[in-house]
């Protein structure tokens, strides 16, 4: 597993006024209350988690993703050559390798 540096969005409560939607917080509502919100973070969040996963791609040679889990982990699940973690950990976005 391979964590990457964001929230998912089941931390998201809603939307702060003017954000560009990846600033969750808390105001003590449902998810189902902030639909709006959850949807427009989980685009966000596709998109960042593509984004962070062609940076790993590029750095790691030989790293195979094989399912992304944006929506309850904020990660991907992937094999990797052993000896390329510290140069994954070096990618922008990635926090850590479990």
């Amino acid at each position: 597993m391979i964590k990457y540096d964001y929230d998912v969005a089941a931390s998201l409560y809603r939307r702060r006024q003017g954000s560009r939607g990846d600033q969750p917080s808390k105001d003590g509502k449902s998810l189902k209350a902030n639909a709006t919100a959850v949807k427009a973070y989980t685009a966000y969040v596709s998109k960042l988690s593509d984004t962070i996963t062609a940076r790993a791609e590029k750095a790691v040679p030989g790293l195979n993703v094989r399912f992304s889990y944006d929506g309850a982990y904020g990660g991907v699940e992937a094999t990797i050559p052993a000896n390329q973690i510290g140069e994954l950990l070096k990618t922008d976005g990635v926090v850590a390798v479990q």
